[in-house]
């Protein structure tokens, strides 16, 4: 589920600057737990329950993909919607696969690793790369990848674009 954590303040973030600040992904209903029980219902009648359930909804139905990703292991730890529908598998099956199922740049966790800490010392990269889907084709995108610490713990934010959107 994603939390709440990515409130309207991670959002305003997220439009002003060019990479993404805060991760958004499943793995934060601990955290989120945490923050529901420090967290009185809002004026309007919303539990911070809901509003999670309204960002994953409005984040699933985002004309961008959505990757969430383990930054030593390259496991995927969450996808959006489009992700889900680029690469032609059900999210469970999508969270159930790491990055190199589903890309063409990087092949092995060394390799991975070491974007990694560039993106980490940079604070941010825009790549292109190819997601290869069920069929086995692939589609040119490009995105915006960050490294986000929640915690104490990093994931890997990763929002691609596919090249065919953006072209018309």
């Amino acid at each position: 589920m994603f939390a709440s954590i990515t409130s309207k303040l991670a959002l305003q973030d997220e439009l002003e600057s060019s990479t993404p600040s805060r991760p958004l992904a499943k793995t934060f209903s601990g955290f989120s737990s945490k923050r529901h029980a420090d967290m009185a219902d809002s004026p309007d009648g919303n539990t911070p329950e809901r509003d999670d359930d309204l960002f994953r909804s409005l984040v699933d139905r985002a004309a961008v993909g959505l990757f969430i990703i383990d930054p030593e292991t390259g496991q995927i730890l969450d996808a959006n919607d489009r992700v889900c529908e680029w690469l032609g598998y059900a999210k469970e099956e999508v969270r159930d696969m790491t990055i190199f199922d589903c890309q063409t740049t990087f092949s092995r966790p060394p390799e991975w690793q070491t974007f990694v800490r560039r993106v980490r010392d940079e604070g941010g990269v825009e790549i292109e790369n190819e997601i290869r889907t069920d069929t086995g084709s692939t589609l040119p995108v490009e995105g915006s990848i960050s490294v986000a610490s929640v915690d104490g713990t990093e994931y890997v934010v990763a929002i691609p674009r596919r090249v065919a959107d953006r072209d018309g």
